[in-house]
């Protein structure tokens, strides 16, 4: 199995939790689904909705810069990229060969600078966001650091634990059974 599969199932892994976890927090589950709106409304739910603003404009702004970014890679290598043989141990090998002017390599490096920059406030925001839910549910400081570093985890543990706290107050969850 390779780390894009690994990485995309847990991006479906931690959708799914968070559409438990905001119904048990009395939300529409689609909600979950909406990138950015989710952000906000963890602040709502954390009682943040400035935090919850904040990392619902910031988060997919970086994810739009990210593409951005790849989209000027794929250009550069395209228009300056050119492929060339050279011999090799009596054999013809094909390499390719970047030739980029010094302004164009200066546009690249300062787009992946711009993009580690924001990187890294989107993620203090976010873990600024997700201390406050932390703390909120009575959970060790040292929590954050799965929510920034492996968020699946904590999303499915307050999406399947039975206890919640909403105005402070301990809530306790009891799974309905229906009968037809």
């Amino acid at each position: 199995m390779k780390i894009s599969d690994i990485v995309s199932i847990c991006i479906l892994l931690s959708i799914i939790f968070r559409a438990i976890l905001f119904k048990k927090y009395k939300e529409k589950w689609w909600k979950a689904l909406i990138p950015g709106y989710n952000k906000y409304i963890y602040g709502k739910l954390c009682d943040k909705k400035r935090l919850g603003k904040i990392n619902a404009i910031v988060i997919p702004l970086v994810k739009f810069y990210f593409y951005f970014c790849l989209g000027v890679e794929f250009w550069i290598i395209e228009n300056y990229a050119t492929r060339v043989q050279i011999p090799y141990n009596d054999e013809i090998q094909s390499k390719i060969i970047l030739s980029v002017p010094e302004s164009i390599k200066n546009i690249s490096i300062l787009t992946k600078n711009v993009l580690i920059v924001l990187m890294i406030i989107a993620l203090i925001f976010w873990a600024v966001m997700m201390y406050h839910f932390t703390i909120k549910n009575k959970k060790p400081k040292w929590w954050i650091i799965l929510w920034v570093f492996i968020p699946v985890i904590p999303i499915a543990y307050f999406a399947f634990n039975n206890t919640i706290y909403i105005d402070g107050k301990v809530r306790k969850i009891k799974k309905e059974i229906k009968y037809d």
